[in-house]
Formats: C-alpha cells, sequence, structure tokens
C-alpha cells in the first residue's frame, strides 16, 4: 500500500509541475505558439506541441480570414470555416494576439469583452 501512496503523490506532483512549467511565459512566448516559417505557421493550440512539433498544426498564412480574441482563447479561422482554438493565459494572450495580426495582416480582428 506504501508504493501505491509514492507512485501517487510522484504522479500529482509530476502533473502539476509540468502543468506548471507548460503554462510559463517562458513557454507560451507568440514565437512558440504562433512559430513563422515563411509562407505558413506551425500553430501550438495545445501545451504539448510546444514541446513536440508533430502536434502542430501546419497552416498558410493566406488561410487565416479571421483572428477572435476573446477571454483566454484565441481562435484563428480559416476561409474554408475551419477554426484553431489556442488556450492561453491572461498574461500572454494580449501579446500573441499582437503578434497573430502581424503574421496574418488580411485577416479581420475580432476583440470580444467579457
Amino acid at each position: 500500500m506504501d508504493r501505491f501512496y509514492v507512485i501517487l503523490l510522484s504522479s500529482l506532483t509530476f502533473l502539476v509541475l509540468f502543468n506548471s512549467l507548460l503554462r510559463a511565459k517562458k513557454f507560451n512566448t507568440p514565437q512558440r505558439v504562433l512559430e513563422d516559417k515563411g509562407n505558413e505557421v506551425w500553430v501550438k493550440a495545445m501545451p504539448l506541441a510546444k514541446l513536440f512539433p508533430a502536434l502542430s498544426h501546419k497552416i498558410e498564412k493566406q488561410q487565416i480570414a479571421k483572428i477572435q480574441l476573446a477571454p483566454r482563447c484565441l481562435t484563428l479561422f480559416t476561409h474554408g470555416d475551419n477554426a484553431i482554438d489556442i488556450f492561453l493565459s491572461s498574461k500572454v494572450i494580449d501579446d500573441i494576439a499582437a503578434y497573430a495580426q502581424r503574421l496574418f495582416p488580411s485577416a479581420e480582428f475580432v476583440h470580444i469583452q467579457d
């Protein structure tokens, strides 16, 4: 039974540290969340995508029709009405939204207030 509690406590500690680490400002810079690759952008919408690029969404810059900023969520809409939601900390979302506007200058920008 003691082994169970050690494993449980270790797992919970790992999850808390991992979650804190991935929400840190260092891992949520605009360049890490929206990685500019010339004509395309790798959108790292999930926290694990920041560590594993294979989990990124690759999208061409001209495909983005609208950028929507809501509290803690940045959504990129394509011309084909597909959407990519990126949930972020309130500490970094404004910086990432501003960066998205620079990456996708022809996209409409919509800011939804609380």
